[in-house]
């Protein structure tokens, strides 16, 4: 094979598959059919920056849920124009663990931070 290409047999085990492994069954758990792009609602884009830091946004029509890729310790500002309030997350998709996520900031402008750097999945789920 060529350098730098390897077969599914060895790409299976390296660690980013295993990862979406992970990815796959955080999405499984919630009615992931339902979520749509929603870029509309990030507040500041540090992806207009740096296009390595691009959060992307995914949310339900009624916004009772809420996912968020974070590809480094950004803050995320999220608009929260129904004012809900949400129970919150951070999935970590390296280690497969979660950790708590409070929203900050004012009730129509949610402000969260990933406990350290990495890639991180927000879930929000409207109490």
């Amino acid at each position: 094979h060529e350098p730098g290409v390897s077969p599914w047999y060895q790409s299976i085990d390296f660690p980013g598959s295993i990862q979406i492994g992970y990815l796959g069954n955080l999405l499984r758990q919630y009615q992931w059919w339902r979520l749509k792009p929603a870029p509309e609602i990030v507040a500041e884009e540090p992806g207009e920056n740096k296009a390595h830091d691009f959060i992307s946004v995914v949310k339900t029509d009624t916004d009772d849920l809420m996912m968020a890729y974070v590809p480094a310790r950004l803050t995320v500002k999220l608009f929260n124009r129904r004012k809900l309030n949400y129970a919150g997350q951070w999935f970590d998709p390296v280690n497969n663990q979660f950790s708590a996520a409070k929203p900050g900031g004012r009730l129509e402008l949610l402000e969260l931070v990933p406990p350290k750097d990495g890639d991180w999945v927000l879930v929000l789920e409207e109490n």
